[in-house]
């Protein structure tokens, strides 16, 4: 599911004058569309949400364990059981988790300061995502959009710059309560930061896009196998106990090396048996 700066799910859309954020096309001049959500003043919020949820498991309905209903044979009828479907009613979300992309401008000016997104979940967790570049590629929840902080050098000296990347992170929601996301515009933290040159200045932050899709096995395998931290062991075990039917696909076959490739370590298959279990509602050591 994707959202264009246009179409974002904006909670506080009818308080836009006061909350400072403002739809804008910075590609006038160059006959280019460049939408984005724009702030021209620090501590503005922007809240999107409640998120769309979908990717989790439905409350409706038996276990997957259970499909069918056993009726009781009376003691003076010796026919055979009959099967029937069990009764199910109107299917709705209860949990789930999916990884969410927000894309933003990074830029480099010499008569504005980029400054940063502080994104803060509220009704719902997140987790930064697994990776040894994480910090560099996938920022959370601290984003800094001015390109004299990125990473890489040939980046930090590009004069008017203006470029829109992407940071992911992961979300686990639940029905019980609505998922909005907070995007805070934060001052640079610029190394000169605490100097009045830097207060003194024009920010700006802009919020260009916005995608969603379901966690799948694979990714929670890889979340719990790189790093194993307890924050991402916490959140890969919850997002295996609101699995979606699309993981019973994938736990048909979990533990077999050959169907999986050479790639495949046992230490993997280990973590995706664990998690498959978890998925049935069964113990994790299944």
């Amino acid at each position: 599911m994707c959202y264009r700066a246009d179409n974002l799910p904006i909670a506080n859309a009818s308080l836009r004058p006061t909350i400072g954020w403002a739809l804008v096309d910075d590609g006038g001049e160059k006959g280019v569309l460049k939408l984005g959500l724009a702030s021209h003043r620090l501590h503005d919020t922007l809240t999107l949400g409640p998120l769309p949820t979908f990717g989790g498991r439905s409350d409706a309905g038996p276990p997957r364990a259970m499909a069918t209903t056993l009726e009781p044979r009376p003691v003076d009828r010796p026919e055979p059981v009959e099967l029937r479907p069990a009764p199910t009613r109107a299917a709705a979300p209860s949990c789930g988790a999916m990884l969410l992309t927000l894309g933003y401008l990074l830029a480099h000016s010499n008569s504005t300061y980029h400054g940063a997104l502080e994104l803060a979940c509220r009704g719902c967790r997140c987790a930064k995502v697994s990776s040894p570049f994480q910090a560099r590629l996938h920022p959370f929840p601290i984003v800094q959009t001015d390109a004299a902080l990125h990473y890489d050098p040939s980046v930090r000296v590009a004069s008017h710059l203006a470029v829109t990347l992407s940071t992911s992170f992961w979300v686990a929601w639940s029905a019980e309560r609505p998922c909005v996301l907070h995007a805070n515009h934060r001052q640079i933290n610029y190394p000169q930061g605490g100097s009045h040159h830097v207060r003194e200045a024009p920010s700006r932050v802009r919020i260009d896009s916005m995608s969603l899709r379901p966690a799948t096995l694979a990714d929670m395998v890889h979340l719990l196998s790189h790093p194993r931290d307890p924050e991402h062991r916490n959140f890969s075990f919850s997002a295996a106990a609101c699995a979606p039917p699309a993981w019973d696909v994938d736990c048909t076959h979990p533990l077999d090396p050959r169907s999986r490739g050479e790639a495949a370590s046992h230490a993997q298959l280990g973590l995706e048996r664990e998690l498959c279990c978890v998925a049935k509602g069964w113990p994790s050591d299944c």
